[in-house]
């Protein structure tokens, strides 16, 4: 299709040069630019294909051409032509042309002479047919939007489909020869007819629809993340905010807490100071009176001479050697330690603030019994925990403290203060020997400070003849019968004493506990059958602490309740399992006097111990099928030093276990002689450290020493018409302070006072 700009170029000057002429050959690959069919527009206006002959050199230099640029310049041969400005035009024109706003949108189309090969021999042709034709072929050219040649300034009109790049002749004459190649025009369309054919396969729309709505969803997703993104970012941000602000508020509250621990050090140790400074002032006041006074006395003529030694005596003995003749009895010693390692907010391991030992924070326990009984010739022991003035645990080696012991013959004596616990250097034990009858006064000095508790008095008395008794065979109270009324019993199994010897009974099938006085007279029942708080289900055994409150193991409701003396309800702990805290019927229970609980988990084969507050501590026992070592145990008693004695069920044995709930030792064995057992139950720990155990089966009780001595046996009962009576598989056993020992007769429903 010839474009209609071709009417409007003007005539070739009628002198142009006749010669004869031939055409240089181009590859084209006329096959596929046939195959194309009709080829339509590139549907840019201003963008045409041109001639191939655009890019055919002529092969005569010497041919020349009028067609001259309006600039004049030599060698400035026209080879274009602007249609506005009417005006052939040189490549540098062209190039102006199109850098200059009021010309740079001007059609300039390209003129194209058909190249000639001079054959300087041939004849010269006619003016006239030499003028028809060299009749010019012209293409539009450098419209705005096309595309020029870098190199030659040159509209691309040629594809070589070798390299894939469109150029303009002259490059594809230099740079591609031999290639195959078509008219950029027909490359376009060629491609055009190619991606149309390509869109009207049936797979391909479905394909690129699809396409379009996966990346659609790409799209929603990803503007989702960015969303999601910044809301975690604005999260964060709050967070870390928050974090820290809670982070300098835990570190305020923790110096203010550090802070004040440190002021209340200093006042506890300054009040003491002021204290020692204001008895000595008292003392010296005392002192000075005491003096003026002898003098006067002596001065006097009368009898008043004879009252002077009176006053120096009266004197001496109100001036506490412990206290006059002491350095001061507090030091500087208040440090702050800081964390070494990681700081955490949380567990406020900021540091902490430390002092030394303080008299008044510190307690003395005797161990074996929390009464102030002891047995002439026995010895008993004490344990003394050392506390800064924060209360808290303090390491010491006993070098602050000063025991000494007033016997009741007036004389006084030193004990030594030795580490006892080898994991816990805050405690301290110390013991002495008890001589004579009658009360042994203990004073536990801290730098000159007494301890709490102190003075401490024990009383000694001699040794309970349990033989004595048992030969006899008369009990001193009988009390109670099978029934549910006040007073009356149903298998009861446990029971106990406290220091004021009052009898605490587990009235075991009436799911209650009665409270009696040592003679037996009834004073008071708590408990009804259930599982709610402070309701019963076949409790066994029971337990009193130094507080007078009642601890008693709920047996079928696998857990242990505390109880006020009155029946109240406290706490409870523990529940049906097999973990460490819980229970699978526990049975028996005992605390010592430092509010440590004890319990035999019967069905789970071990013990555990637990603080006043019922969190676990310990247990003994055996694992997997080693249970059997330590089968079913039944009663639980602590002994002195911290050892707990078990009767060992089905094994026919008591185990003595060591404070480090590690090892034990073994007495007795299955047999109904000395030193044998069948089935023992009950088990309990008089004030001189002997074991009285209800040895079940054998329908009797035995008594023995510590190390395993055989003290005694009862196993009969002589009753009011004087008729032996044998007991029948007695359960729970007790001490009363008075050395009495208080049986569960189990199958008489009854309570023996022996």
């Amino acid at each position: 299709m010839q474009n209609s700009s071709f009417n409007s170029l003007p005539q070739l000057p009628n002198n142009f040069p006749t010669t004869t002429a031939t055409t240089p050959s181009l590859s084209l690959d006329t096959s596929r630019s046939a195959s194309q069919g009709t080829t339509s527009s590139l549907g840019d206006p201003s963008f045409f294909i041109g001639s191939v002959l655009e890019s055919i050199s002529l092969q005569d230099k010497s041919f020349d051409s009028d067609l001259q640029c309006g600039c004049r310049e030599d060698g400035a041969n026209a080879d274009s032509y602007c249609e506005n400005c009417k005006e052939y035009l040189c490549q540098r024109c062209v190039s102006a042309h199109l850098r200059v706003t009021l010309t740079k949108d001007h059609t300039i189309v390209k003129v194209i002479l058909p190249a000639f090969t001079v054959d300087k021999t041939a004849a010269v042709a006619s003016e006239s047919s030499i003028t028809s034709y060299v009749q010019p072929i012209a293409t539009p050219l450098a419209k705005r939007g096309s595309t020029l040649c870098s190199l030659h300034a040159a509209e691309m009109t040629l594809y070589c489909d070798t390299c894939d790049k469109a150029c303009c002749g002259t490059c594809f004459v230099s740079q591609h020869t031999g290639h195959s190649g078509v008219y950029l025009r027909e490359a376009v369309e060629r491609t055009r007819s190619n991606t149309e054919l390509l869109m009207q396969g049936a797979k391909f729309p479905l394909l690129f629809r699809g396409m379009v709505t996966t990346l659609k969803q790409t799209k929603f997703n990803v503007k989702k993340m960015i969303d999601k993104i910044n809301d975690r970012g604005s999260s964060l941000m709050t967070e870390i905010q928050l974090r820290s602000h809670n982070f300098v508020a835990s570190v305020q509250k923790m110096e203010k807490e550090l802070i004040q621990q440190v002021k209340q050090i200093q006042q506890m140790k300054t009040q003491v100071l002021e204290e020692q400074i204001d008895f000595v002032d008292k003392t010296m006041l005392n002192i000075e009176s005491m003096l003026t006074e002898v003098e006067l006395m002596n001065a006097s003529s009368g009898l008043q001479v004879f009252q002077a030694p009176n006053r120096i005596e009266r004197t001496l003995n109100g001036v506490p050697s412990y206290t006059c003749f002491y350095p001061p009895h507090e030091d500087d010693a208040i440090t702050f330690i800081p964390s070494q390692v990681n700081f955490s907010v949380d567990d406020g391991s900021f540091g902490k603030v430390c002092s030394s030992v303080c008299a008044r924070q510190c307690r003395i326990v005797r161990e074996g019994g929390c009464n102030d009984v002891g047995v002439c010739g026995t010895t008993v022991y004490f344990v003394i925990h050392a506390r800064d003035h924060l209360g808290n645990k303090r390491s010491t080696n006993g070098d602050e403290f000063e025991v000494t012991v007033l016997v009741p013959d007036g004389t006084f004596f030193h004990c030594n203060v030795v580490s006892c616990h080898q994991s816990d250097d805050s405690l301290l034990l110390f013991n002495f020997k008890l001589l004579l009858d009658g009360k042994h006064i203990i004073r536990v000095l801290c730098r000159g400070v007494l301890v709490p508790d102190c003075p401490y008095a024990v009383n000694a008395k001699h040794g309970i003849e349990y033989r004595v008794r048992a030969r006899s065979g008369a009990p001193r109270h009988v009390f109670g019968k099978e029934g549910s009324l006040a007073g009356e019993l149903c298998r009861p199994w446990g029971i106990c004493s406290d220091y004021q010897g009052h009898l605490i009974v587990a009235d075991r099938s009436n799911n209650r506990i009665q409270v009696f006085n040592s003679d037996g007279t009834f004073l008071h029942a708590f408990g009804t059958h259930g599982s709610n708080a402070g309701q019963l289900n076949r409790p066994a055994g029971v337990a009193v602490n130094k507080n007078q409150e009642i601890i008693v193991a709920d047996k079928d409701n696998h857990r242990i309740q505390i109880f006020a003396f009155d029946g109240k309800f406290i706490k409870m702990f523990g529940e049906r399992g097999f973990k460490m805290g819980q229970f699978n019927y526990p049975w028996d229970l005992d605390v010592n006097s430092s509010g440590l609980i004890v319990v035999t988990d019967t069905r789970n084969h071990r013990i555990q111990l637990f603080t006043a507050d019922g969190l676990y501590i310990s247990k003994y026992g055996f694992e997997g099928v080693m249970w059997k070592h330590f089968d079913s145990p039944r009663g639980v008693a602590f002994m002195p030093n911290g050892r707990i004695v078990v009767t060992d069920f089905n094994n026919h044995r008591l185990v003595i276990i060591q404070p480090d709930m590690c090892t034990a030792q073994y007495l007795g064995c299955e047999g109904s002689k000395i030193l044998q057992f069948l089935r023992p139950q009950g088990v309990a720990i008089d004030d001189h450290g002997n074991i009285v155990v209800a040895d079940s089966r054998n329908h009797r009780i035995q008594v023995f020493s510590d190390l395993g001595e055989l003290k005694a046996v009862f196993d009969r009962v002589i009753t009011g018409d004087n008729h032996a009576q044998q007991m029948d598989r007695p359960s729970g056993v007790a001490v009363t302070p008075t050395g009495d020992i208080a049986v569960i007769d189990f199958g008489h429903h009854r309570v023996l006072v022996l």
